[in-house]
């Protein structure tokens, strides 16, 4: 009479497992062998022949905790399988790959047994970069027992460098940032190539890990390899309940990453819409207005200059961002603020063809002639990028269709070079302007007054 399936099955795969099963019945067997196929080895066991893999007793014992056998299984009865070296044609089996099955699969029983045997293998950087990836805590906390340390980086053979703490962080495992803190991880920018923990956390808006770091001694000032605060990553991602945790924590809102931008700036550049969820946390409310808001009150300087002297307004008017440009505004924004290619606001605003930017920022004192460094205008740029509505716009508050640049061009030449029909028709004839409902009468009035007080 043929063996049953699943003695066949042990015999093949776990030779040495068979006397076990002899000697003390079905306590592994069953277990190990109740999900294997036919013809598929189970998970993680390679064939006999297989070098630097488990021995198969250890497989099988392992297979039958973590599949759940059908009664306890003694560790003591069956330790000396489970330390027994008995790999095929005398090759040993790695330190490394005796462990690491355990770890991978959460055996912390078994991971104990062959770290009692291998103590050494505790300080193998990979396997606290996959507890800390897999937020398996008790694992952690038997590697750190056996004197893993909490700050070795775990660096691959590309190069990459892996702090514990950093990969916890990263993965929104809360317990195992904990743990690594109270074991004595270091919070310090210095030990991180690229970006602290905190401005890990900042950017992926996990506002519980942020607390734990600061509990902890992280600084709200530390900077990453561009100069940026924790402060300016929540700025960029629109995590607003971020930037109040960081604000109320000390965190400088008119600080400077390495182009002189202010956590305002990226507020101001980025197109995080004003309720949006958070990619992993989602408890985090998100919405870049909301966080400039917040900055413009606790003090951020509305007029900060960037490398490019560029202001918040321009980043703003270039993105498109109506109600940016007027919340900046209403903070005390210079609509006549010039970079350093003399472009002003509205010469950005003319250029993207961005008709409601432009009547903002005319309402609110822009000069509708103003000069970049070319002595072109903003009836210039628009005329070149064919946009009919901000040459309607710009011809109603009275620009100049005869204005030169420094080549002696008027935007009409330049409108029959690059622009529409429709442009060129209306600098032809500037009396055929059309005045839409919505410009009439406010013109340099009640945005204006609000803001600046009458001029």
């Amino acid at each position: 009479m043929a063996a049953p399936k699943e003695d066949r099955l042990t015999s093949f795969f776990f030779p040495e497992y068979a006397e076990v099963h002899n000697e003390n019945g079905d306590d592994l067997g069953s277990a190990a062998t109740a999900e294997v196929g036919e013809e598929e080895a189970p998970q993680g066991v390679l064939t006999p022949k297989s070098p630097n893999v488990l021995s198969p007793a250890e497989m099988a014992f392992s297979l039958a905790q973590g599949r759940g056998a059908g009664k306890a299984v003694d560790v003591d009865k069956h330790r000396k399988w489970i330390t027994k070296d008995t790999t095929d044609e005398g090759q040993a089996d790695t330190v490394h790959s005796k462990v690491k099955p355990f770890i991978i699969r959460g055996d912390v029983g078994l991971a104990r047994i062959s770290l009692n045997q291998h103590p050494e293998a505790a300080r193998d950087r990979e396997f606290l970069y996959l507890v800390c990836k897999k937020g398996d805590k008790p694992m952690l906390e038997l590697l750190l027992d056996y004197g893993a340390s909490v700050n070795a980086p775990f660096c691959p053979r590309h190069g990459a460098s892996f702090h514990p703490l950093a990969v916890a962080v990263e993965h929104g495992q809360e317990e195992i940032v904990r743990c690594l803190l109270e074991r004595g991880a270091d919070t310090d920018v210095s030990r991180y190539a690229q970006r602290s923990p905190l401005h890990v956390a900042a950017l992926a808006g996990n506002v519980a890990v942020a607390k734990l770091l600061l509990d902890h001694g992280a600084s709200t000032a530390q900077r990453g390899a561009d100069g940026e605060t924790p402060l300016h990553c929540a700025a960029t991602e629109g995590y607003v309940d971020m930037a109040r945790l960081l604000l109320d924590r000390g965190a400088d809102p008119n600080l400077t990453d390495n182009d002189s931008r202010t956590p305002l700036h990226l507020a101001a550049m980025e197109t995080t819409p004003l309720t949006a969820s958070a990619p992993f946390f989602s408890g985090a409310s998100r919405g870049s207005i909301a966080v400039a808001d917040l900055l413009l009150i606790r003090n951020a300087n509305v007029r900060a200059v960037d490398a490019l002297g560029r202001t918040p307004l321009h980043y703003a008017v270039t993105k498109r961002k109506g109600q940016m440009v007027e919340l900046l505004l209403a903070g005390g924004a210079l609509p006549h603020a010039r970079d350093s290619h003399g472009e002003y606001p509205l010469h950005r605003a003319a250029r993207i063809g961005n008709d409601h930017c432009a009547q903002l920022l005319l309402q609110a004192g822009a000069e509708v002639d103003a000069r970049d460094f070319q002595q072109a205008t903003p009836l210039h740029k628009a005329a070149r990028t064919g946009s009919v509505a901000v040459v309607n716009l710009l011809l109603i508050w009275g620009a100049r269709p005869e204005a030169e640049n420094n080549n002696g061009k008027t935007p009409l030449r330049m409108a029959e070079k690059h622009a529409s029909e429709g442009v060129i028709m209306l600098l032809r004839d500037p009396t055929k302007v059309h005045e839409p409902s919505d410009y009439a009468a406010v013109r340099r009035s009640t945005f204006a007054c609000a803001c600046f007080g009458a001029p």
